[in-house]
């Protein structure tokens, strides 16, 4: 049994859930223009903000998708150079679901199962029960990183300012 004066960390480390939602991060509560973006804050992690790196390891598709996110997350503002494995197990996730549903997009969700020539019943394709599997992981990965319009709702966005013809054409060298 625990002991009565034990500290909350614990419950962390036991692996028992904790109660009640998941805390927002202070980045997130100043972008939304919260009341209270330092309060009870003092031992957030702050990681170094920036672009991680793709893997190499991970397929075409998975390195495109990685490539376009990370640059759209950069733009945001919300990517941390310690976010580089959770966004890239999600960019491999979206890529085993696109070929999940491109495999549906051309067989359809069903087959007809044949014994002896004649249709005995109907099944679905294995490719169905997995890509909604994936779209399910891909939704609470896409919630973590602000990729939905509910998540982005209460973030607010601060235009960047345009750079100036000038500036720009020192920038390029044309």
């Amino acid at each position: 049994p625990p002991k009565k004066n034990a500290p909350v960390v614990a419950l962390q480390e036991t692996g028992m859930g904790l109660r009640g939602p998941k805390p927002t991060p202070t980045a997130m509560l100043k972008a939304r223009n919260s009341r209270w973006p330092d309060r009870n804050r003092r031992n957030e992690p702050k990681p170094e903000l920036g672009r991680p790196r793709c893997a190499n390891w991970i397929n075409k598709d998975a390195k495109r998708a990685y490539k376009m996110l990370a640059r759209d997350l950069d733009r945001m503002g919300v990517l941390a150079l310690i976010d580089g494995r959770a966004l890239t197990r999600y960019c491999q996730l979206w890529s085993r679901w696109r070929a999940a549903e491109t495999f549906l997009q051309t067989h359809n969700t069903w087959y007809n199962v044949k014994k002896d020539d004649k249709i005995v019943r109907v099944a679905a394709w294995p490719q169905v029960r997995e890509a909604h599997m994936l779209a399910d992981a891909l939704l609470k990965l896409e919630r973590e990183f602000g990729l939905t319009p509910s998540a982005r709702v209460r973030l607010n966005a601060i235009p960047m300012p345009e750079a100036d013809e000038l500036e720009t054409f020192l920038k390029i060298g044309g």
